[in-house]
């Protein structure tokens, strides 16, 4: 089986191998571990928030939490453009394993009837999120500078917003 190259902006990279652009070697399934992961934690988090969002009852809180799920959005946005530009498919996280989540967040949230509650919620996820993003932070072998700088600034948002769901437990 001949290697096939594909050539960005960013990287030279074969199907099992990269260098990225400050010359460190970069392992495609290291970056799809790490790039799973990112989109799962994004979209569980907006799913998480378009499930709950209907429980809460202060403004103030419902404003936070609709921020968070934009940034969600957003670094979703990020994992999916660094996708297309190192012309890597998108070929994890189907829309039958979202369907089966968004049902059991659904089911979480039977008897959610308080902000605290819904901030409780929000927290277990996040700190889920949270944990296995840090676990391909701390064993970056193969993962892309630019990459990582990406995942840093998720995990960074979401150690944020666990402080500021805190607030309202």
């Amino acid at each position: 089986m001949s290697e096939q190259t594909v050539k960005t902006s960013k990287t030279d990279c074969t199907t099992s191998s990269c260098q990225d652009q400050y010359g460190g070697h970069v392992s495609v399934k290291a970056e799809k571990v790490m790039l799973h992961d990112m989109v799962k934690t994004a979209v569980m988090g907006v799913q998480a928030i378009d499930v709950v969002e209907e429980y809460i009852y202060n403004q103030e809180f419902k404003s936070f939490v609709v921020h968070q799920k934009d940034q969600y959005r957003h670094f979703s946005t990020l994992v999916n453009d660094y996708m297309r530009e190192h012309g890597i498919e998108e070929d994890f996280y189907s829309s039958v394993e979202q369907a089966i989540n968004k049902g059991m967040l659904k089911m979480g949230a039977l008897g959610t009837n308080s902000d605290s509650r819904v901030a409780e919620q929000l927290i277990k996820g996040s700190n889920m999120g949270l944990d296995t993003l840090s676990k391909n932070i701390n064993n970056p072998k193969g993962i892309s500078v630019e990459l990582m700088d990406i995942a840093k600034d998720f995990v960074t948002f979401m150690g944020d917003s666990l402080q500021e769901l805190r607030k309202w437990l």
